[in-house]
């Protein structure tokens, strides 16, 4: 499930598909990390992973990289009071960690290109990406796989 999921940020990264919103598989998978396993795991998965982003973005090296290593630390440290059995917590976990994560890219962004934020960044890429992890959450094969009863 992992691996399918880092091959399909892959593809959508390396071919532009036409869709007004991309889903961040990557940040599934640091979300995966940061709930399943020990604070070092999930610091070098998203710094690995994070870093894969920027190359692959084409952007400026480290900017995404860093977002990542900050929201996996505060899902990290937040999964032991949460309760990931109710879809509802998922959710909303994953949404407002990638919302944290995109601002404080896109405010480094701002700062050394003075690119401006998008509501697609902010909002759309969150909603989107948090909507899949509802989806796969209610999959049974995958809720076993997480150890969510």
């Amino acid at each position: 499930m992992l691996l399918a999921m880092l091959l399909l940020q892959l593809l959508s990264q390396r071919y532009d598909f036409p869709s007004p919103v991309n889903v961040d598989f990557f940040f599934l998978v640091i979300v995966y990390f940061a709930v399943n396993s020990s604070f070092i795991r999930t610091m070098v998965m998203a710094t690995v992973l994070g870093l894969i982003s920027d190359c692959l973005s084409g952007g400026i090296i480290g900017v995404f990289s860093f977002s990542r290593i900050l929201a996996s630390f505060l899902v990290n440290q937040a999964s032991r009071f949460i309760d990931f059995r109710r879809p509802v917590f998922v959710f909303f976990t994953v949404f407002l960690s990638l919302v944290f994560a995109n601002t404080v890219a896109a405010f480094f962004l701002f700062l050394i290109m003075e690119l401006t934020p998008t509501i697609t960044l902010i909002v759309f890429q969150p909603l989107a990406t948090a909507g899949l992890a509802l989806v796969l959450i209610n999959f049974k094969p995958t809720r076993r796989y997480i150890n969510v009863p």
